[in-house]
């Protein structure tokens, strides 16, 4: 069993990196080096910022239905310890929380972007667009984090001795 001097440790590593991963990525698309992009021409653009915007909200339903699953079978592994369960669930229930709010916000999105074409225009800068996208996107990503962090402190009881 890994004691849990190590799990605390492997649990601020894997904060650590979410961290610092999430600092390259906006490093990798701050306005000042998205600037120096060459300017291509883009036919038709509001339709591709449609079709972008609806397949990201999709793709983020699917794996926000995905890790639900995932939530619940870490509520339903073996218990190593007596404090382990009131832990595993409050990470479990809140990421559940946030996937299903993640999932609420997708369908948001699409919704107004079928208002928006009923309108006869469509910019994903819209408000009506625009929050309920970012909501989503930061609700998984939340959510994705947070059940790194439940599976983690569960680690015990993923692994199985043989």
């Amino acid at each position: 069993m890994i004691s849990q001097k190590v799990i605390n440790i492997l649990t601020l590593v894997y904060i650590l990196l979410v961290v610092i991963a999430a600092f390259v990525a906006f490093q990798l698309i701050a306005p000042d080096i998205a600037a120096r992009i060459p300017k291509a021409p883009v036919s038709d653009a509001s339709a591709k910022a449609l079709t972008l915007a609806t397949d990201l909200s999709k793709q983020l339903i699917t794996l926000a239905t995905a890790l639900i699953g995932g939530c619940i079978w870490l509520i339903t592994r073996p218990l190593t310890n007596d404090g382990e369960l009131l832990e595993r669930l409050i990470w479990s229930l809140l990421s559940l929380l946030l996937f299903t709010a993640s999932m609420y916000f997708g369908f948001i999105e699409i919704d107004a972007s079928l208002t928006s074409l009923s309108e006869g225009v469509f910019d994903p800068l819209d408000d009506i667009v625009w929050w309920p996208q970012t909501l989503q996107y930061y609700s998984f990503v939340a959510g994705a984090f947070i059940l790194g962090l439940a599976c983690l402190r569960s680690i015990n009881a993923i692994v199985e001795k043989r």
